[in-house]
């Protein structure tokens, strides 16, 4: 039997998390507490996964069939040989990696003169900054153009950033935020070398956030893998109730499509054999006027873009099927 050490802000978290399971179920508090903490340690559930990802619903059985956090770590061990997955942290090498699928222009700033900065910043009206290791979006901005080019590039000189080009996505894809809106695709590459796609999902943002991840606010709907269309409620890590209308825009989501879905997938499968020491990855795709692009992949994808949407769970059992 598997066990997992909870965090500190895991056992903090578990108290508010069974005040609101208790809540909506009616069971007591010590009843939830006693249950969130047992599924951390059996399960590597976290918290917000009890609650949001609807494990406190699930029967003995379902829960040792679902990937949580902890299993994450897991079937990175399992497949993703951790000397490669430099080629998907740092943003310069996955940029050059998969060149082949990225339109957008970037540059770093670490290998670029001054002059290069001034005829990158002229070039593009929108930029956005990105430290090469970050994740979940954090410490990433757009460029403020309202201050001279000089004055931004003495704030970016020296340090170690990607900058990339604004991607203008398809019309379709727009949900009245300032993020472009990503569609997660989840796939795996099993020991013969034939690609699974285990989940997709489409990550809308919300409000003024820049980027599009759950972490941040945003949210994800469910995607039908062979008709690219959604295919359930959205899941929000701020909203309480499942999601079936965007909250900015009112667009009622089921059954909405995703433009060039056929592309996506061609696209995703073709990238997963890139790197074959990297098995299981979540890509982030963006979708242009002229088709998708990649904006990165996840060596360990979260449970939230697997879990949390759709009537389809319990991915564990086949992940590991696939080792």
């Amino acid at each position: 039997m598997e066990f997992y050490k909870p965090s500190r802000k895991d056992l903090k978290e578990s108290v508010s998390t069974a005040k609101r399971v208790s809540a909506l179920t009616g069971c007591s508090f010590l009843y939830h507490w006693i249950d969130c903490i047992l599924c951390i340690v059996l399960h590597g559930c976290s918290p917000i996964q009890y609650i949001k990802g609807d494990f406190y619903k699930l029967r003995s059985f379902e829960r040792k069939n679902t990937y949580t956090k902890g299993r994450g770590y897991k079937m990175k061990k399992i497949f993703n040989n951790n000397h490669f997955t430099r080629f998907f942290t740092n943003k310069v090498e996955f940029n050059k990696c998969f060149s082949d699928y990225i339109n957008r222009d970037w540059l770093y700033v670490l290998e670029t003169t001054t002059d290069e900065l001034h005829s990158f910043l002229k070039k593009n009206d929108r930029i956005i900054v990105k430290p090469t290791g970050s994740t979940k979006g954090i410490g990433i901005y757009e460029l403020d153009r309202s201050i001279s080019d000089e004055e931004n590039i003495k704030a970016i000189s020296g340090k170690d950033f990607v900058l990339e080009s604004f991607i203008n996505q398809h019309p379709h894809m727009s949900y009245g935020s300032k993020s472009v809106n990503t569609i997660r695709v989840n796939t795996i590459v099993d020991s013969k070398g034939e690609i699974h796609i285990l989940k997709a999902g489409l990550r809308c943002g919300v409000g003024d956030a820049i980027v599009d991840n759950y972490s941040a606010g945003g949210v994800v709907y469910p995607i039908n893998i062979e008709y690219g269309r959604i295919e359930g409620p959205g899941v929000n890590k701020e909203i309480k109730t499942k999601v079936y209308v965007h909250p900015r825009t009112n667009i009622f989501m089921l059954g909405r499509e995703i433009p060039f879905w056929q592309d996506v997938i061609i696209m995703v499968k073709a990238a997963a054999k890139k790197v074959p020491q990297i098995r299981f990855v979540g890509w982030d795709v963006a979708i242009t006027n002229g088709g998708p692009e990649i904006i990165e992949g996840n060596t360990r994808p979260g449970a939230s873009l697997i879990e949390y949407q759709g009537e389809k769970r319990g991915f564990y059992k086949q992940m590991l099927s696939f080792k």
